[in-house]
């Protein structure tokens, strides 16, 4: 955070962005935290933070995920163990899974045996079985949320109507969504 204290008027570059590419997302890390990051497709991929380097501003930093073609980043999480990963689509399906099930982290299964955690610069795995992911949230049971579509509808919904699930689930209805409209935004009510 250091490189970013001595601001200037026309503002200093925080990251080098290849043509094409722009930045959509930013989180504060600190060692050991474990990231998660989703894709519009509905794959996730959650590694360590300790798989990143320190690096310049002016850098074009590490992969964090490979892409299909068609494919983007739709949102970036710090897990909190202690949560759960809320999963939205843009049709108003939605899934909730324990943090801690997404997906192994290293360490050994219930039988003894030793599980592989996911690396850095990987393709994922399925998160979510839905064309269109709309966003992703660390929330806690008794969580609210607003849901805002395209068209301005907004829905207040109690997090904890939605029976936890696994990952790659299809999903519950979270909101009735109308015809030719779709889920923008979701916001954590404070």
């Amino acid at each position: 955070m250091a490189a970013y204290n001595n601001l200037r008027k026309g503002g200093i570059i925080g990251i080098n962005i290849d043509d094409g590419d722009f930045l959509r997302h930013a989180v504060k890390i600190k060692p050991k935290d474990d990231i998660l990051i989703i894709t519009q497709s509905g794959k996730g991929l959650k590694f360590s933070s300790d798989q990143l380097r320190d690096q310049g501003r002016v850098t074009r930093g590490v992969r964090g995920i490979s892409l299909e073609p068609d494919d983007e980043v739709e949102s970036i999480l710090v897990m909190d163990d202690s949560k759960f990963l809320l999963l939205v689509d843009r049709n108003g399906l939605a899934i909730r899974v324990r943090n801690l099930d997404f997906p192994p982290r290293g360490d050994e299964s219930e039988d003894g045996n030793s599980v592989n955690s996911q690396k850095r610069g990987g393709s994922g795995i399925i998160a979510m079985e839905t064309a269109s992911i709309g966003a992703a949230l660390n929330v806690d049971s008794d969580s609210e949320i607003l849901v805002v579509t395209e068209k301005g509808k907004t829905t207040i919904c109690p997090v904890g109507k939605l029976k936890e699930t696994n990952i790659g689930s299809k999903g519950e209805r979270l909101v009735d969504i109308d015809s030719g409209d779709a889920v923008q935004s979701v916001f954590l009510v404070p």
